[in-house]
């Protein structure tokens, strides 16, 4: 898994030892996740994951789309009046993706790849980050949390809490950090998860992204906390020897 360093934004690609490729979300910038795919050699991606409506999620879904063969994209389905947005649904019907809008408790297969849908249930009608698909991804062959990678996209605490109440299996050895590691996300939540990796997907901002008592919640429950703003982008390698980290500065 390479988080990307996109800025302000997401943007992760997944690749498995059989070939197959995923790409969850596409950064704020028109052209960086396209030329970054291109560096890393994508030629097909079997799955695009859009987690939420928001700018830095999805604006760089149009010149993937353009350059890359998809052959499926998931997407929440919640109504929004985001321009970037609207372009990329647009974009993907012009490229003929096929689109579906998967709810909790389904789980889609790619090659070896195992993705389990935790959320959302519905469409929360008013915070586009609350409608963020929520995806735990392992090998189909071993869904521990030894193995899995939970992707949460901008989900706050009401969603945090519901995952927890429901009996999610949010437990994983990598985290997707939520919202950029703002303060809408909760104690119990970051603890729940006890990854091995968190990742904070961010860059320069006015928000004051990302808060220091997150980044020491994570910490304390023993997790080495990187940052893309300061390691550039970050891959991780599920080893039989454990988790390789590797970061670009």
């Amino acid at each position: 898994v390479t988080f990307l360093d996109v800025g302000q934004g997401d943007a992760a690609v997944i690749r498995t030892p059989d070939g197959a490729t995923v790409l969850i979300d596409a950064g704020p910038d028109e052209e960086e996740v396209a030329r970054e795919l291109a560096r890393l050699g994508v030629r097909r991606i079997d799955l695009a994951v859009v987690s939420h409506a928001h700018a830095d999620h999805v604006t760089g879904f149009p010149a993937i789309f353009a350059r890359i063969p998809v052959a499926l994209l998931i997407e929440p389905g919640c109504p929004h009046d985001a321009p970037q947005y609207h372009r990329m649904l647009v974009a993907a019907r012009s490229e003929g993706i096929p689109v579906r809008n998967p709810r909790d408790g389904e789980r889609l297969q790619v090659g070896t790849l195992s993705l389990d849908v935790l959320g959302p249930e519905e469409c929360s009608g008013d915070e586009p980050n609350n409608d963020s698909l929520v995806l735990l991804v392992h090998p189909s062959t071993d869904p521990s949390p030894r193995s899995s990678v939970l992707f949460t996209g901008d989900v706050e605490e009401p969603v945090q809490r519901d995952l927890l109440a429901d009996g999610e299996p949010v437990a994983a050895a990598v985290l997707k950090v939520p919202h950029q590691g703002a303060a809408t996300s909760i104690e119990e939540f970051l603890e729940a998860v006890g990854a091995d990796v968190a990742v904070v997907s961010v860059g320069p901002n006015d928000y004051g992204h990302p808060v220091a008592w997150v980044l020491e919640v994570l910490r304390r429950s023993g997790a080495l906390v990187l940052r893309t703003d300061q390691s550039g982008d970050v891959t991780v390698r599920f080893d039989p020897r454990g988790l390789l980290v590797e970061s670009a500065r």
